[in-house]
């Protein structure tokens, strides 16, 4: 809950990030794993068998988005709630600069990490490379 209080089950915090976190594409079982898996690190053991009911057809996953992102994009503005406000837009190439030393969602430096969570964040709006910085 953000204020240190409370606890959920894994599988709750499944349940959640799969049709409710920025950081997954809604729907998307796998990559909320990922997520869960990741945030509660030693702590959270789900595999997608445990979202499986018997007796009923698996959900199959979103299909990834398609879309047509201009490859000179790095200087575009992503438009994402940079603020938690509801308010800002900034370049797809200062997000990548600042997530690479200050997301807690990237290692300390990483531009490789830097680079694919904003393009997941700013998906269809961004076509940063390695390249770019």
């Amino acid at each position: 809950d953000q204020k240190g209080e409370g606890s959920v089950t894994c599988r709750d915090r499944v349940l959640w990030a799969r049709y409710n976190s920025p950081f997954v594409q809604a729907g998307d079982l796998n990559g909320a794993l990922e997520l869960i898996k990741s945030e509660c690190a030693c702590q959270c053991a789900c595999e997608r068998a445990d979202f499986e009911e018997p007796g009923v057809a698996p959900v199959p996953e979103p299909a990834p988005a398609v879309c047509e992102t201009p490859a000179d994009s790095c200087d575009s503005p992503c438009v994402w709630d940079v603020d938690q406000k509801g308010e800002g837009v900034v370049t797809c190439r200062d997000r990548v600069r600042w997530a690479k030393d200050h997301s807690p969602l990237v290692a300390p430096g990483s531009l490789d990490g830097a680079l694919a969570l904003i393009k997941k964040e700013c998906a269809c709006q961004c076509a940063c490379t390695a390249e770019d910085f």
